[in-house]
């Protein structure tokens, strides 16, 4: 069983994966990864498909910037991201592993 995150530029999808998806633009989103990987790809605007030819892996303790192209990375979060991160590690530790509604939903931290 996979999950998929989708965004109107980006398509992430995991299979026991911790992972966080930051959006701070329309068009400027991050991929922070804290366990496991995760394969993520821009969306073809066109299709709102994958765009297999810019598919990369995000390793455990990495990060992907996505705004023109995908950037991996180290971890580097700002005092929000971070709080809200470890908000989110602290909720899978306190739920159930098997379907924790609680941290699915919230899997995507937006602001401007």
């Amino acid at each position: 069983e996979s999950f998929t995150v989708e965004t109107p530029t980006t398509i992430a999808t995991v299979r026991g994966t911790s992972f966080a998806n930051i959006i701070k633009k329309p068009k400027e989103i991050k991929v922070v990864v804290t366990k496991d990987s995760v394969i993520v790809a821009k969306r073809d605007e066109k299709t709102g498909i994958a765009d297999e030819s810019t598919k990369q892996i995000v390793g455990e303790n990495k990060q992907a910037k996505i705004m023109e192209n995908i950037i991996v990375e180290d971890i580097s979060l700002d005092p929000k991201e971070a709080q809200w991160i470890e908000f989110n590690k602290q909720a899978d530790v306190l739920g159930d592993d098997t379907n924790s509604l609680s941290t699915l939903a919230a899997a995507i931290l937006v602001y401007y």
